[in-house]
């Protein structure tokens, strides 16, 4: 498998061409044939650059699947640790949400061996279960943090493997929450916290699969949305909030969804001395 400090050789090339673009301010980059051939497209502006490799990658995969549905992505700086992958494997569609620590450089670098890390054991073991995935992360992890002069990770996720024909679905996390809402009703999928299999004491990770019915609607989230300072008194917005929001606007289109959680957070960030964002943002919405 590929290891992370090969992928952080490659994030620090793209790292030169950020800080060029950041303090030229130039209009275009043109980034090395090496991170090219990987994971960038020429010829396009660091931001645009990094929104591509998500978009046409992983979002096409949610849109083509759920066709009501949206995805809210902004990271702290160009770059950042928030990460989505979705693929559809024949009547099956895998869905990883996550978060590695830190942001920009730092973060980036976690994702793209996220990402490299979930297409390599997908690649592996095609019949893979969303707990077992998790459990294979985890353990990945750990093993790379004990070496040493390594980058040491940290990562949050979600992962949910959906059937549409049998209208079944399985969510497993680390650190992270899913909401599914249902005839105005809630319910919360907690991911584990915790290393799932410390040596000493081995642990089995158990998944939540359910049915699920037409027009449920199936939410992932990182921190960064609720985590935000702002409002009158510069406080955080709070998970409470956040989910109060949700509930709010169950009776509005996934697409005016979107529209409603981007505004309501401007405006919470520009209430108390214009905040800056303090953290990467991901938040998709899923109409089953």
């Amino acid at each position: 498998m590929s290891s992370l400090n090969q992928i952080l050789a490659l994030v620090q090339e793209l790292q030169l061409e950020l800080e060029l673009y950041k303090y030229h301010q130039t209009d275009e980059i043109i980034p090395s044939s090496n991170i090219r051939h990987h994971v960038l497209h020429p010829a396009q502006k660091p931001m645009e650059l990094y929104q591509h490799i998500l978009q046409q990658r992983h979002t096409k995969t949610i849109q083509t699947t759920f066709p009501e549905s949206f995805i809210i992505y902004q990271p702290r700086e160009y770059l950042g640790g928030d990460f989505l992958w979705a693929v559809r494997q024949s009547k099956k569609v895998m869905i990883v949400t996550g978060d590695c620590i830190g942001h920009g450089i730092l973060g980036a670098t976690g994702q793209f061996f996220m990402l490299t890390m979930l297409n390599e054991l997908v690649m592996e073991n095609p019949a893979i279960n969303a707990d077992e995935l998790v459990m294979k992360i985890d353990e990945i992890v750990q093993e790379h943090n004990k070496g040493e002069d390594t980058v040491n990770m940290r990562v949050e996720m979600m992962a949910c493997f959906i059937e549409p024909e049998k209208r079944h679905m399985c969510l497993a996390g680390l650190y992270q929450e899913a909401l599914l809402f249902r005839n105005g009703e809630i319910t919360r999928f907690q991911g584990r916290a915790g290393k799932l299999k410390p040596a000493e004491i081995p642990v089995h990770l158990q998944a939540h699969c359910m049915k699920y019915h037409p027009g449920d609607r199936l939410y992932f989230f990182t921190d960064g949305y609720y985590d935000q300072f702002g409002g009158e008194k510069g406080l955080k917005f709070l998970r409470r909030r956040f989910f109060e929001k949700l509930s709010s606007i169950q009776p509005l289109s996934m697409g005016t969804q979107k529209e409603d959680l981007e505004h309501t957070m401007q405006q919470w960030m520009h209430q108390y001395e214009e905040q800056q964002q303090t953290d990467d943002m991901l938040i998709i919405g899923l109409e089953l």
